[in-house]
């Protein structure tokens, strides 16, 4: 199951996610995927890029208001004074390896793909801890997991392509034991990492793929993506003036049709891999959060079938 950047949006979101996934928990083993919380990796883009022109101020403004932000939230999920407080120096730890990061930028007034990466991937990394501590006080089992562990990918940062072997046999090693206990692990989306452990990104909208990459990986009956759109749009709704189409019940035929028409929705997904492997022909349903968590799906789409 994979959540995008609204619906971890905030506390309130949160707990809406905390809902639908002790739902599912009593019907098979799930895997979670999150996103960073909603606008988070806009702001450390903007430290990145702010930091490379040498404007140290406006990066300190952006990590004291995302320190805040986060810290807000831990307060008002996590009840365990003892666990919020593991929480909140886990949150801080990421912070101030994301200051280091932009301290090196601004000194070399240099951004690499490899330093964009690292900074932009900060938010999963931040909102992963964090969903997994309120499930536990919520009474169900989870731990926070860096796709770091799991996603192994070629070096193009910023696009990175997972490599499936591998990945496949760490998502068994990493995984599995814990599905089997019981424990629902929640993934940071959008990131994963080369062979020799350097941390890559999978572009933006890329905890989509993520959350199509473990399904393969594990071989699971489906994938689900909660979004806050109804159905697959023919535009973004946040751009485009009106109501944009809505497509109901989608089937992917052929991969060019699949990355058109769900490049909004679903980004880069499995149909566009290289791998003929990868196109493991299950089905993605989508679900709109709302105040009604219960409702069926509101789009449904099968990946591309290999025919190699």
């Amino acid at each position: 199951m994979k959540f995008g950047g609204t619906s971890v949006g905030d506390a309130c979101a949160i707990q809406k996610v905390l809902e639908i996934i002790r739902a599912a928990s009593g019907e098979g083993e799930i895997v979670v995927v999150v996103s960073a919380m909603s606008g988070v990796t806009n702001n450390l883009v903007d430290a990145a890029t702010q930091s490379e022109a040498g404007n140290c101020d406006l990066v300190e403004m952006i990590f004291r208001e995302l320190r805040n932000r986060h810290h807000a939230v831990v307060s008002a999920l996590i009840h365990s004074s003892m666990v919020r407080s593991r929480i909140n120096r886990e949150i801080e730890q990421i912070f101030q390896e994301g200051e280091r990061l932009c301290q090196g930028t601004a000194l070399l007034r240099e951004l690499t793909p490899r330093a964009r990466d690292s900074i932009s991937s900060l938010g999963e990394r931040l909102s992963a801890p964090l969903v997994a501590a309120a499930l536990t006080e919520c009474g169900l089992a989870g731990e926070a997991i860096e796709a770091t562990e799991l996603i192994e990918t070629d070096s193009c940062h910023g696009s990175a392509d997972p490599t499936m072997d591998p990945t496949r046999k760490k998502c068994e090693s990493r995984l599995r034991p814990l599905l089997q206990k019981g424990v629902v692990p929640v993934v940071t989306g959008f990131i994963g990492a080369t062979a020799e452990g350097v941390l890559t990104t999978l572009g933006r909208g890329g905890s989509d793929y993520s959350a199509t990459i473990l399904g393969a990986a594990l071989d699971a009956d489906e994938v689900t993506i909660w979004t806050d759109v109804d159905g697959l749009m023919t535009a973004d709704p946040r751009l485009v003036p009106g109501r944009p189409r809505s497509r109901k019940s989608p089937t992917a035929k052929r991969p060019n049709w699949l990355t058109s028409a769900l490049r909004f929705c679903i980004r880069r997904l499995l149909a566009q891999s290289p791998s003929p492997e990868f196109r493991c022909g299950f089905e993605i349903p989508l679900h709109r959060i709302g105040r009604e968590p219960e409702l069926p799906p509101r789009g449904r789409c099968r990946t591309a079938e290999s025919r190699d």
